[in-house]
């Protein structure tokens, strides 16, 4: 006689396995590929976004100071994360303006340290850039 856990897994397990096989065996019957598209030889392109204007940038970056001055001031709930959150779009915002302007930045996703910011914002201000 089957222990009771032995009759509760093959009732949990039981219905599963009998879909797969079935879902394999239907797959098998009409020879359809769940990888591979018909027609379809390599995947998409990427989306490549437009770059926006500079004008918009330097608003960006403008909003994105001023909310980085008013999370230092305020002792709101999660405070610190949405100063890392405001700190990270800051820092994506500044590369962008990098990129626009011809810079040179590293573009990577982690956060800048804050002598690589201060030099940023030092050279694109240098560029002409205000914000």
């Amino acid at each position: 006689m089957l222990s009771p856990l032995v009759w509760y897994a093959a009732l949990c397990v039981g219905p599963a396995a009998a879909f797969a096989l079935l879902e394999r065996g239907a797959r098998a019957w009409t020879g359809a590929d769940p990888i591979r598209r018909p027609g379809v030889s390599a995947p998409p392109a990427p989306v490549v976004r437009p770059p926006r204007p500079i004008e918009l940038l330097a608003d960006d970056l403008g909003r994105l100071r001023d909310e980085l001055a008013r999370l230092r001031r305020s002792g709101g709930y999660a405070r610190r994360h949405h100063m890392l959150a405001t700190a990270l779009a800051y820092d994506d915002a500044l590369r962008d303006c990098c990129r626009a302007l011809d810079v040179p930045v590293e573009m990577t996703s982690a956060p800048l340290d804050p002598v690589e910011r201060l030099r940023l914002e030092a050279e694109l201000e240098a560029a002409g850039l205000t914000w």
